[in-house]
């Protein structure tokens, strides 16, 4: 059987971040609790969002390759800078599922994370705080290739002003179920990238102006 030498290269690293796992297996004695799998796109994504863990393991900054993290944060409260060591990390998923728990989860995220070098998509749900710590950094320093960012049900009334020159090039921008009533995209995107805004269930009362100009958007 011929095989291409990406599809070896994925089997590989999946092949050593599998070790990584088991050895987080192990430390909790439960065999599904991480799983890792290659997704359609051939990411090695470790998904989280249906383990209840009170801690970010700290194992998973050795799993080589990953791509995708999935991260459920009812009742994680903190994440180590040493997030920074998963430099081929392209998608991060911080959700809080618990209604209940809205804005009583994850309370603190490193500014390192606008360091990872490769993040793609930056997903968060459902936490206030979160959200609001991660703008600051993003309207700072926003990652050179961030392409999707998700901000759902996160108490956002305004997008901040941006704290430097740079404007990040989304593609897609989600701001749905938030609390707010204007919204000015200009100060802080390159607006002609944009092709997916989501501002569904928002309390918008008057529309962008810049919206006319966005002959991309979907």
């Amino acid at each position: 059987t011929c095989y291409k030498l990406y599809d070896v290269i994925c089997v590989a690293a999946f092949n050593m971040a599998a070790q990584g796992v088991r050895a987080l297996n192990n430390l909790t004695g439960k065999e599904e609790l991480f799983p890792l799998v290659l997704n359609k796109q051939n990411k090695l994504e470790l998904d989280l969002l249906n383990a209840d863990m009170s801690e970010f393991p700290s194992e998973i900054v050795h799993l080589e390759g990953l791509k995708v993290l999935k991260l459920c944060t009812d009742r994680m409260h903190t994440i180590p800078q040493t997030i920074t060591m998963l430099t081929e990390l392209e998608e991060l998923y911080l959700h809080t599922r618990d209604w209940h728990l809205v804005g009583e989860g994850l309370r603190e995220v490193p500014a390192a994370i606008a360091e990872l070098p490769r993040l793609q998509v930056l997903s968060v749900h459902n936490n206030p705080k979160v959200a609001a710590a991660l703008l600051d950094v993003l309207t700072s320093s926003p990652p050179p290739d961030l392409v999707e960012l998700e901000m759902v049900n996160c108490g956002i009334t305004e997008l901040p002003a941006p704290k430097s020159c740079g404007k990040m090039r989304l593609k897609t921008l989600n701001l749905s179920r938030n609390d707010l009533t204007s919204l000015k995209l200009s100060p802080w995107l390159h607006t002609a990238a944009l092709k997916t805004l989501n501002l569904s269930h928002c309390n918008l009362q008057d529309v962008p102006a810049e919206l006319s100009a966005m002959k991309e958007l979907e």
